[in-house]
């Protein structure tokens, strides 16, 4: 009996140290770093993961004057909300090759899912990708990349591959590691929900007040008659 519950104890205790170990540090990703040639527009086109394989992102890379303009469009992009947890927003970020990433700002989703917005860094060469995220301000990004730019084809454009391991030591709280088989209906059943209860709870609050006043006025009938 005692020998079945110590080997019990101890896989209790290997299963638990394995999961905090899984969910505290995130693998490396294979990114594509692109030197971009001053005064040219380079296409760039963007590898969907399992995060949202439904999505679909291209853009494009223009360096001048010291700055690089980046324009980036998107489809069928849902909510990152849909991840649950701690999750709120889509981010872009830049990665060097040296594994600096930098958040350029939010892809805003829109209701017909579709959108564009337009960035600037002073970084010459990068890899672009998106992750989601609980807020823009982030100074890392999650393990919860959905899109990584690809190599590109312009003969004047050099690519470089490089492993970035640069992601938040501590996993991002989440519900759902993908959101292949979400939509923003989800989203919008628990708005609709969300805001019967408060209507209830504001009824039920109205109702106990009027029940208190009726109170009050029972007990002061007698004194005034």
């Amino acid at each position: 009996m005692k020998i079945t519950r110590s080997i019990g104890t101890c896989i209790v205790l290997l299963t638990a140290l394995a999961l905090s170990v899984s969910g505290a540090f995130a693998a490396e990703t294979a990114l594509n770093a692109v030197l971009y040639p001053e005064g040219k527009e380079i296409k760039l086109k963007f590898q969907t993961t399992e995060r949202a394989p439904k999505a679909t992102l291209n853009g494009s890379v223009r360096p001048q004057q010291g700055q690089s303009k980046i324009e980036v469009s998107w489809k069928k992009l849902e909510p990152a909300l849909l991840f649950g947890g701690d999750v709120n927003c889509w981010i872009l970020w830049t990665v060097t090759p040296e594994g600096v990433a930098q958040s350029l700002g939010e892809l805003p989703v829109r209701e017909n899912r579709s959108g564009e917005a337009t960035f600037s860094t002073s970084a010459k060469q990068f890899a672009l990708m998106v992750t989601a995220e609980p807020l823009p301000a982030v100074r890392r990004p999650s393990d919860l990349v959905a899109f990584i730019s690809m190599p590109s084809d312009d003969k004047m454009a050099k690519n470089s591959t490089f492993n970035f391991d640069g992601f938040r030591t501590i996993a991002t709280k989440r519900d759902n590691e993908s959101i292949a088989g979400l939509s923003g209906k989800y989203l919008r059943g628990i708005a609709i929900v969300a805001e019967r209860l408060i209507l209830l709870l504001d009824i039920r609050e109205v109702l106990t007040f009027a029940d208190h006043e009726e109170e009050k006025l029972a007990v002061l009938s007698p004194q005034n008659a």
